[in-house]
């Protein structure tokens, strides 16, 4: 969710990102760009380790990118969409913003 980026003041969002640690995959690192790959690997209080390893991320369809940016941008989405449709018509793209 689009509203999830925006909580980077919170104490509990704060406390996930001090114990986050990133890391590059050489095998990753190898693959690309030709496949992008992703692993979450997530280790909980009681020592359980929890993994998720796709080998491949399957990149937004145009129609979800869409989708994701109504739902983000709210009631002002129709007007900016129609805008970023005819941007090589507009004399001024300031009027997007």
């Amino acid at each position: 969710e689009e509203r999830n980026y925006r909580l980077l003041d919170d104490p509990e969002i704060a406390r996930l990102i001090s114990v986050t640690k990133l890391e590059e995959d050489p095998e990753f690192t190898q693959a690309y760009p030709r496949v992008q790959g992703s692993e979450v690997i997530v280790t909980l209080r009681d020592g359980k380790v929890l993994r998720k390893k796709m080998s491949d991320l399957i990149p937004a369809t145009p129609d979800e990118i869409r989708a994701r940016f109504r739902s983000a941008a709210g009631a002002a989405a129709k007007g900016i969409e129609q805008k970023v449709d005819n941007l090589d018509q507009l004399e001024d793209v300031g009027s997007i913003f």
